[in-house]
């Protein structure tokens, strides 16, 4: 499952949020990312259980204690985890599919660079503030790498358009997303983020999208622009 950006919601709100990108929204980027803690493990499950079929979630498992609750998760439907170097020792060896799998790194060092080579495990570099450092160490390796999520020490629509035009993916937190910049100027567009690698072929600009029922059933084809 490939998605342009990963919205970070908080498990303990919910997707209530006051500010940001409301529940449909995220469904229509299609996956979520959410810290689960000893707290949250409860309302991880429960949110697993009433958004499998709306969007996926990516969880960071760093701070949970137990690799019974890691696998848990990923039984219960998790696209997949985030997780420290030991939590990744100790999985791997229950034979876990790799590309469930994402060691979180603090920073864009030889340890992301040694994960990079040969490996199906993805990395997520984590409060990132160079992102052209990232983008030097990413495309050094081409599409030949697993993937890559990159959180921003200070996110802004410019640095994340950067990460995703190296075919990484940013990870913002939700509330600081909107889909109506006008009124919420303060806020980072998601548009752009949806789009980042879409192209068009037509002069106009505008991009030829299929329209569907909440079933998924086609209803037609228009002609958008980003907004």
């Amino acid at each position: 499952m490939s998605v342009p950006f990963l919205p970070a919601i908080d498990l303990a709100h919910g997707l209530n949020a006051s500010t940001g990108l409301s529940a449909a929204s995220l469904g229509h980027v299609g996956a979520v990312y959410a810290v689960a803690t000893q707290q949250t493990i409860d309302a991880a499950f429960d949110h697993l259980k009433h958004t499998a079929t709306r969007f996926g979630t990516y969880f960071d498992v760093t701070k949970l204690d137990s690799t019974d609750d890691i696998l848990s998760l990923l039984d219960a439907g998790a696209v997949k985890v985030f997780v420290s170097s030991e939590q990744l020792q100790n999985i791997q060896n229950k034979n876990v599919d790799a590309s469930r799998l994402v060691l979180s790194l603090a920073g864009a060092g030889n340890s992301a660079l040694d994960m990079l080579q040969g490996n199906e495990v993805g990395i997520y570099l984590t409060a990132i503030a160079d992102v052209t450092a990232v983008e030097s160490l990413l495309e050094a390796y081409g599409s030949n790498r697993p993937p890559v999520y990159v959180s921003l020490a200070q996110p802004t629509l410019e640095k994340a358009l950067q990460i995703a035009h190296i075919n990484a993916t940013p990870v913002i937190a939700a509330q600081h997303l909107t889909v109506d910049p006008k009124s919420q100027s303060n806020l980072i567009p998601a548009a752009p983020l949806l789009l980042a690698n879409a192209t068009t072929d037509r002069p106009d600009g505008l991009f030829t999208t299929l329209v569907t029922d909440e079933r998924g059933v086609a209803l037609g084809l228009v002609y958008s622009s980003e907004e």
